[in-house]
């Protein structure tokens, strides 16, 4: 196989997770796991200018505190660092800022986009 055709190879696999890909995240209205509308809703307030806050009230055992005054309890909205990883807010912030603030536009940058060279990848390891 010469280089052109398995850059070809590689383009047709890749096109076909994409659209694949595409139309299954297009069925899930919304994030359902937690952790996934989480990192949604972070990269909402983000891109609309809200800052990394969370419109939740979390509740665990030991009350959040304050960064400004110091004080215990809980606080709305909440500073979004407590259990985030900061790549899939950033990651899902980008589409959102040229897509709008949808759950559809946070599903095409890791989900979507980066999740179909995986099978690029196995194909060609496979090669």
């Amino acid at each position: 196989m010469s280089r052109r055709e398995a850059w070809l190879s590689a383009g047709l696999v890749f096109a076909a997770a994409l659209l694949v890909r595409a139309w299954a995240a297009a069925q899930v209205p919304f994030p359902i796991p937690e952790d996934a509308t989480y990192y949604w809703g972070v990269a909402r307030n983000l891109v609309d200018g809200h800052g990394l806050t969370s419109n939740a009230l979390w509740s665990y055992v030991t009350p959040s505190r304050d960064p400004v005054t110091g004080a215990f309890g809980l606080f709305f909205p909440r500073p979004a660092f407590e259990i985030w990883l900061p790549l899939p807010t950033l990651l899902a912030a980008v589409p959102m800022l040229l897509l709008g603030s949808t759950s559809y536009a946070a599903t095409l940058a890791v989900p979507v986009l980066l999740g179909a060279l995986i099978p690029v990848l196995a194909w060609r390891l496979g090669a």
